[in-house]
């Protein structure tokens, strides 16, 4: 039967498996932030419930859990907080607006995007073969 120490610790791995999986979906879908400071206090969290599942002398079940909370979470946060990313105001949003540019045409011509407001606009960007 588990004590309370290996049910913190198995809480604990759940706790960040299921946070992994909904930020999974999120990348998937393209809504995560930049600083998914949700996701970070869950896997806070996961890492206290191992903390507290190793000072309740857990069994096997409840250090296993712990220690892969310990890893998952860990590796999330040097994850998240090493990515590099910077705090930056979202250019393209769906369901907005698209901001307003000027470029030039295949034929060479001066374009702007807000000619078309108002009509369905498929963009394509490509690089060119130099």
């Amino acid at each position: 039967m588990l004590d309370y120490g290996g049910i913190t610790g198995l809480a604990g791995l759940a706790t960040t498996l299921a946070n992994l999986w909904i930020y999974n979906l999120k990348v998937r879908e393209v809504r995560v932030p930049l600083r998914p400071y949700g996701h970070i206090l869950f896997m806070l969290l996961a890492i206290g419930l191992g903390v507290f599942s190793l000072l309740a002398n857990p069994g096997y079940l409840g250090i296993i859990g712990a220690t892969g909370a310990f890893i998952i979470a860990g590796f999330f946060l040097i994850g998240v907080t090493i990515s590099g990313l910077p705090e930056k105001k979202i250019a393209a949003e769906v369901g907005k607006p698209f901001p307003d540019f000027q470029a030039v045409d295949s034929n060479g011509r001066p374009f702007r995007l807000s000619h078309l407001r108002g009509e369905p606009v498929c963009l394509i960007f490509f690089r060119g073969w130099w």
